[in-house]
């Protein structure tokens, strides 16, 4: 009768540690989808100025920008002087965009689907290891910075919950 208690420990410890393994949270950025700012969805874009950030990749600093974060992202802003401006974004790229009751900057990543069933999200937070500050003084008057932390996933974001990032 140990013995089958015994096993049954064995077996249950070994389970969980496949569902460990299973999922490696370095794949994260693969197994989610996410909105990409669409320029051409705002007719108006030659009347307001618009600031968008993109990246064509996630990932840690710690882990040389690989894995699940943010390391890196530029500013491209419209209307621009250049006639030539894109109007399509790389990989990733949303909006900035401004909170009047908190007096900050910030944007939102928006997932385009839900997150798969076997992912729990919430044990997932988006990192930025280490802050970074691109240039937006010439549009903002001030530039904003990616602060370091972690950035919980929001299920009240866009359609399919997403995280926000505020700036200093």
């Amino acid at each position: 009768m140990i013995a089958i208690s015994m096993l049954g420990l064995l077996f249950a410890s070994c389970e969980k540690q496949d569902q460990k393994t299973a999922f490696d949270e370095n794949t994260l950025p693969e197994r989610l989808k996410f909105e990409s700012f669409n320029l051409s969805n705002y007719p108006d874009r030659e009347s307001v100025t618009i600031l968008k950030v993109e990246w064509d990749e996630w990932g840690r600093a710690k882990k040389d920008c690989e894995g699940w974060g943010l390391c890196n992202a530029t500013w491209t802003w419209f209307p621009t002087e250049e006639k030539s401006a894109q109007v399509t974004s790389p990989a990733y790229s949303t909006i900035v965009q401004f909170d009047s009751q908190q007096g900050k900057y910030y944007i939102d990543i928006l997932l385009s689907e839900m997150v798969p069933a076997d992912i729990s999200i919430d044990l997932y937070p988006l990192a930025i290891d280490e802050s970074f500050t691109p240039y937006t003084a010439a549009v903002l008057g001030t530039d904003l910075t990616f602060n370091a932390g972690e950035y919980p996933y929001d299920s009240s974001l866009g359609t399919h919950g997403g995280f926000r990032i505020y700036f200093n």
